[in-house]
């Protein structure tokens, strides 16, 4: 408009009258083909407290049209044919929003979105030192943990003050709780008790757990920790990933890969989770593997390893308050280097078995029945350890035995277990929780020696 009335005062003034009605006209058109070139719909994303939120998701459902807003939370889409449309905006953590919108010939429509919030949970490893005063002190997001490449949970857990870890050769750190260490802290996996079946602990219990299928660790110290089982000076306690809620009622799926340079290490892992009726599941796999290194001062590290494994979790709803859970998992880890060590592991397989009834009907009246639980399972490792790459394996005239060597140690642990614990409610003040823990350990192993240039046995021991 404000363009038209000058061009017109410029052609009266200046041009003329005759020439005025020319100008005119082509003033009146250009307003009109740039009224019609701004046809479609414009508007802006806020939430409920009007804070603007920007780079929303926008689309025009049933079309190829849409796009990202602006930071100021603004967004335009133009060049649409008048008729009726469904205006659809996303932004994390906010419900998704639809509208009905009626676009007009040489008009803009104005639309206003406000968000509401949707609560979600940013997954991740919350690693917590427990004593009953204490809340828990570090929370490692899930994406740090990814990006960190971790090669055992032994890694992680270094985050946790008063808690370090010794080093187990190419993959495994052994935890260190405030100088406690070995047997002295009590190892568990969702629940169940694991132990290492390398008589040198070359693996540490936490090496047969994939660091990325972890979303819980907490840590005890203390006499706390015999709450958790028998003969624990200190514990540490790991928890999966579960089965998927059971409010997500569609399938999804993750899939992540990533290299370390510094190590050489590369991994992949991947899942799929949902639910189908009252059955909930998520089934995951890993794969991951290192190689020799360079270090700061120009040695070569050997650190060779390969790790694959899997875990299906189902949960099935019996009741509004009743649940049946099985788990499962399988890991197998090869050719592991020991520097400095008299053998390398040629292999270790761990199977994981558990099954367990859970009953909780939330809060209850006086003296009643809150939550009952039920728990067995099954933890089996298999090892096997050589020398083929060390330097034992070739004869020696300098050294005592001259003759090369062959040895060799295979091992198992196995652990079955179960547990039971009921919870009472008798009001605000007081809450009983009582139960037993029990468990069964066979560890088995032997160590043969013998040359190899005559196959005469040197040495058979039971370790």
């Amino acid at each position: 408009m404000v363009f038209a009335m000058l061009a017109r005062w410029f052609a009266i003034r200046v041009a003329g009258p005759h020439l005025a009605c020319l100008t005119i006209a082509v003033a009146l058109c250009l307003g009109a083909v740039a009224v019609k070139a701004e046809t479609g719909i414009q508007g802006t994303v806020v939430s409920e407290e009007r804070e603007m939120l920007p780079y929303a998701s926008i689309q025009l459902l049933g079309t190829n049209r849409g796009g990202i807003g602006g930071r100021d939370g603004s967004f335009k889409i133009v060049d649409l044919d008048p008729g009726e449309y469904r205006l659809r905006v996303s932004y994390v953590g906010y419900e998704i929003a639809t509208r009905d919108v009626t676009v007009q010939d040489g008009k803009m429509t104005d639309v206003r979105f406000s968000l509401i919030p949707q609560p979600f949970g940013l997954a991740g490893i919350t690693i917590t030192a427990l004593r009953p005063d204490l809340q828990p002190d570090v929370l490692l997001m899930e994406r740090r943990v990814r990006e960190s490449n971790p090669r055992d949970p032994g890694e992680i857990i270094r985050e946790v003050p008063g808690v370090d870890a010794v080093r187990r050769g190419a993959l495994g750190l052994d935890p260190v709780v405030r100088g406690l260490r070995e047997t002295q802290v009590g190892m568990y996996l969702d629940g169940t008790r694991l132990f290492s079946a390398c008589p040198g602990r070359m693996d540490s219990p936490l090496t047969h757990c994939e660091p990325s299928s972890i979303s819980e660790i907490e840590v005890v110290t203390g006499p706390y920790a015999l709450t958790w089982g028998a003969g624990n000076m200190s514990a540490i306690r790991a928890e999966t990933h579960g089965s998927a809620e059971p409010t997500l009622k569609k399938l999804q799926g993750r899939f992540e890969t990533g290299y370390d340079s510094n190590i050489g290490a590369a991994e992949a892992t991947g899942s799929i989770f949902g639910n189908v009726g009252r059955l909930s599941y998520r089934v995951s796999g890993s794969w991951r593997t290192g190689g020799d290194y360079t270090s700061g001062d120009g040695a070569v590290v050997p650190a060779d390893f390969t790790s694959s494994g899997g875990t299906g979790k189902f949960g099935l709803m019996l009741s509004e308050c009743s649940r049946l859970s099985v788990s499962s998992g399988y890991q197998e880890q090869h050719d592991i280097d020991y520097p400095g060590r008299m053998m390398d592991a040629e292999f270790f397989k761990t199977l994981h078995v558990k099954g367990g009834w859970h009953y909780d009907q939330g809060p209850a009246d006086e003296g009643r029945l809150r939550s009952f639980e039920a728990v067995a399972y099954l933890n089996d490792v298999t090892h096997r350890m050589n020398n083929d790459n060390k330097p034992t394996a070739k004869p020696d005239v300098d050294r005592t035995p001259p003759f090369a060597i062959d040895a060799e140690s295979n091992m198992t642990s196995a652990v079955w277990g179960g547990r039971a614990a009921a919870l009472f409610d008798f009001g605000k003040t007081l809450e009983i929780e009582t139960g037993a823990d029990i468990y069964a350990s066979n560890r088995d192993g032997r160590r043969l020696i013998k040359r190899r240039d005559s196959g005469v046995v040197t040495s058979d021991d039971i370790v």
